[in-house]
């Protein structure tokens, strides 16, 4: 399971969705979107895109893991 955590306004949300679907396609795993903001600041509902939010427990399960240029760390 991929979990990106959307932050942002509307063209950080897009990348980082793109980016954690590329992700998620690519380890075969499904995205979640953990949202660490007001969900009225949330913008990518308006487009047609397949958005599953993590629940707590989710988030609490993924060893989160961050990017250093060489690799996933």
């Amino acid at each position: 399971m991929v979990i990106i955590n959307m932050q942002g306004r509307l063209g950080n949300q897009m990348f980082q969705y793109a980016a954690g679907r590329r992700l998620a396609h690519t380890l075969k795993t499904e995205l979640k979107i953990n949202f660490l903001l007001p969900k009225k600041i949330y913008k990518l509902n308006a487009f047609n895109i397949q958005e599953n939010f993590a629940t707590p427990e989710e988030i609490a399960a993924v060893k989160l893991v961050r990017y250093e240029g060489g690799g996933i760390k």
